[in-house]
């Protein structure tokens, strides 16, 4: 049986020590993957993170996922 804690929050001012990681790791998915996902300023994303509109998940207190919701 796997024992590993996952943790999914709504993200928020306490995560944005995380910013630098999460922006590093969407860079290196799309690299990965060969998309062309727009690159993010960190502004951008501890916005979302104060405006309530991120989740950020954790794996026995580590980093492990970030999403947010764009509208327009």
């Amino acid at each position: 049986m796997n024992k590993d804690k996952i943790k999914i929050v709504v993200a928020d001012e306490s995560h944005i020590g995380f910013v630098d990681t999460i922006l590093s790791t969407i860079e290196t998915a799309a690299k990965a993957r060969g998309t062309g996902i727009a690159k993010r300023s960190p502004e951008y994303i501890k916005k979302k993170m104060e405006e309530g509109k991120a989740i950020i998940a954790f794996v026995n207190d580590e980093f492990a996922g970030f999403c947010y919701i764009e509208t327009w």
